[in-house]
């Protein structure tokens, strides 16, 4: 079963050889530097993938999907969430928005939209 961390918005889903792969071929290589991925609240949440092999980056999505291959552990950090530190391995990197609904009184609640 892949591995899933969550920091506020963000979520990192351990992904396996061929998954990446795929994402690989669809969606191409990016140079290799910090990704800082802005939360709803204005905090950024700080990836310090300057260490990683490869970063691809897909940012034909509404928010941008990431996906990191790397043989070093990788800091994540956030000024609220506090920091920690993701084993080597590969993994996909998305956000979770929450959006109001209700304009009106119409449908109440929460809508959570993922992308994967």
């Amino acid at each position: 079963m892949a591995k899933i961390w969550r920091q506020g918005d963000v979520v990192i889903r351990e992904i396996s050889e061929e998954e990446y792969e795929h994402v690989k071929r669809w969606r191409g290589q990016s140079e290799v530097k910090d990704v800082v991925i802005k939360s709803e609240t204005g905090n950024p949440h700080i990836l310090h993938t300057s260490v990683a092999q490869e970063l691809i980056v897909d940012k034909e999505q509404d928010i941008p999907v990431f996906a990191v291959a790397t043989q070093q552990p990788i800091l994540v950090e956030h000024p609220q969430h506090g920091s920690f530190t993701l084993p080597s391995g590969k993994y996909l990197v998305y956000t979770v928005r929450e959006a109001r609904r209700g304009l009106f009184g119409n449908a109440r609640g929460d809508v959570r939209r993922v992308l994967d």
